[in-house]
């Protein structure tokens, strides 16, 4: 049985067949739930704002008028859901003090440890510096280079103009390149 292509699935889903949602449902609440994360920093709440974000989509989706690929309009959703609720909450949240985690290695000691780490180690170098930066930055790397979207998608993610974005993006590669170098000292240029 093929599989019908999305334009035709938001039809039957428009024309009341509203079984035919969880198809778009399985699809894309992944990124939604990553998105949401990104911002929320809790997965309650990431959950929550995605659930909310994909019964906002279902409501609005015969104004979809189909000028984005549906992924675009429904992370723009997410996006600003999360934004809108991050607003009205205020959650407490405590900055990621560099090298907490990292105390238990001396790396400045042991170079050598260094050259043996893995891609997986590099990720959690990569992880604890990513949560240094501010939620917005967090999200602006997260969609270009690990779901790489382009800027114009991104724009229309998060309704910032692709020159924020890319300013944006600037200043959070700085960021990292920073926390990387206080983190990692002299070794940074070796995982990089």
């Amino acid at each position: 049985m093929a599989i019908p292509d999305e334009t035709q699935l938001i039809l039957n889903i428009v024309r009341g067949d509203t079984a035919a949602y969880a198809s778009l449902v399985n699809r894309y609440q992944g990124m939604a739930f990553k998105i949401a994360f990104k911002i929320m920093q809790s997965r309650e709440s990431a959950e929550e704002v995605a659930q909310d974000a994909f019964l906002k989509a279902f409501q609005g989706l015969a104004g979809f008028k189909q000028e984005a690929k549906f992924s675009t309009w429904l992370y723009r959703i997410v996006y600003t859901t999360a934004i809108s609720r991050t607003r009205h909450k205020q959650l407490p949240t405590q900055p990621l003090v560099p090298g907490e985690e990292m105390a238990a290695v001396n790396i400045a000691d042991t170079q050598e440890q260094l050259k043996q780490l893995i891609a997986a180690d590099r990720r959690v170098y990569l992880a604890a510096a990513l949560a240094t930066l501010p939620a917005t930055e967090q999200l602006l790397i997260s969609l270009f280079y690990e779901h790489e979207h382009s800027v114009a998608e991104i724009a229309q993610i998060t309704g910032l103009t692709p020159s924020n974005i890319k300013i944006g993006m600037l200043r959070a590669r700085q960021k990292l390149y920073a926390a990387l170098c206080q983190n990692l000292k002299k070794e940074v240029k070796e995982l990089l």
